[in-house]
């Protein structure tokens, strides 16, 4: 895991000297995230939305046969969301100092990743299909850019988090563990609701001031 970490380290340091844009740096990297939990959970099936599954009873289906996922096994593209999610988070770290919002995002999402990359790996996958609304630093048009940001909030964001606060809330044997991911979805849910209303804010203001020219 070490290893792992040191390698993206070296690989963000290169690809923030490639890209000149930290908005890009932070666009390209955030949808790669995004596409590969997209991978994850559709390849894995429902057994990825459920945060009771730990890493040694995720299931690989296929068209032929049905085999437990083993911990041994090297596979790559399920361990290495995780790791690549928390090296963005921390080196990220540097860039957002100025937002309290953000920074308070990245250390509540550092703690999650963290604490339950040996319990629910499938189910981070899963979450961290939100941070696909990052693209929107492609887009060079800020009311496009908005537009895009308050649709993917109410289409993937919302039902993403809620569909985690369920299952996590469904658990019946609930220790430290699942009330922290219960806290931690509500906080997500609650800090979307906030940003969600400075974004349509924004946009009413871009239309408002269109409409009196």
């Amino acid at each position: 895991m070490y290893a792992s970490m040191l390698f993206f380290l070296f690989y963000f340091k290169i690809s923030d000297t490639y890209f000149s844009n930290q908005q890009y740096f932070r666009a390209f990297h955030c949808t790669s995230l995004a596409l590969l939990s997209l991978k994850n959970t559709m390849y894995y099936g429902t057994a990825i939305l459920d945060p009771s599954s730990s890493i040694q009873t995720i299931y690989l289906s296929s068209t032929t046969a049905t085999t437990p996922y083993n911990d041994n096994e090297n596979n790559l593209y399920l361990k290495i969301i995780p790791i690549y999610f928390i090296t963005y988070i921390v080196y990220d770290f540097k860039n957002c100092f100025k937002r309290v919002d953000l920074m308070t995002h990245h250390i509540i999402t550092s703690i999650w990743a963290y604490l339950n990359y040996n319990v629910c790996i499938g189910n981070i996958s899963f979450v961290i299909l939100n941070e696909g609304i990052t693209f929107a630093y492609f887009i060079q048009k800020f009311k496009n850019q908005l537009v895009y940001r308050l649709v993917f909030t109410i289409c993937i964001r919302f039902p993403v988090w809620f569909i985690t606060f369920y299952n996590f809330y469904n658990i019946k044997n609930r220790n430290y563990l699942i009330l922290l991911n219960l806290f931690i979805a509500m906080f997500m849910i609650v800090l979307d609701c906030i940003w969600f209303a400075q974004n349509f804010k924004k946009l009413k203001q871009i239309k408002a001031n269109k409409t009196n020219l």
